[in-house]
């Protein structure tokens, strides 16, 4: 976030980032797509990695419990990490660039194009709510941007993007 912090104002080093991180989160998004499809069970993007095992763990607090996965070595349990999962993903990738750019229209317009483009994927319907919960949020900086035309684009592109969210959202 340095790219867009005052002293350095530099939004095309922020839209270079944004465009790796999404670049990522497509990746995570087609590969839980692959699976679904192929009828293996998914969690939403989280993976096990080595010898690790899912399980179901209480949060810190001793709540409900959450997805986790237990790490063993040697047959002892050395950590337990949480899976973040596609929604999780998707949080991660936006929402700090998007604080920070706030005001800056070549890095919200990015991100509305971003947020389209993972939308145009075969999202679950945790992920789309995630990333219409993201243009939601673009949506209400928009009278941040400085010029009326800049407003104006990013303002159009977050309607289409939401109102094409009413027709694919499920219905409760």
């Amino acid at each position: 976030m340095r790219a867009l912090s005052p002293g350095v104002n530099n939004p095309n080093t922020a839209i270079e980032c944004l465009d790796q991180l999404v670049a990522a989160l497509s990746h995570a998004i087609q590969r839980q797509v692959e699976l679904r499809r192929a009828g293996i069970e998914t969690d939403a993007g989280a993976s096990d990695v080595g010898d690790a095992r899912p399980d179901e763990t209480a949060d810190a607090a001793g709540a409900l419990p959450v997805a986790a996965t237990a790490h063993f070595v040697e047959g002892e349990l050395r950590l337990v990490t949480p899976r973040l999962g596609l929604p999780g993903l998707v949080t991660l990738t936006f929402d700090e660039i998007r604080h920070h750019s706030r005001g800056t229209p070549t890095v919200q317009l990015r991100l509305i194009e971003a947020v389209a483009g993972l939308l145009s994927m075969d999202v679950d319907d945790a992920t789309r709510n995630a990333l219409f919960h993201q243009a939601e949020m673009i949506k209400r900086a928009v009278p941040d941007i400085p010029e009326a035309d800049d407003r104006e684009a990013i303002l159009s592109l977050c309607k289409a993007v939401l109102k094409g969210g009413r027709q694919l959202r499920p219905s409760a």
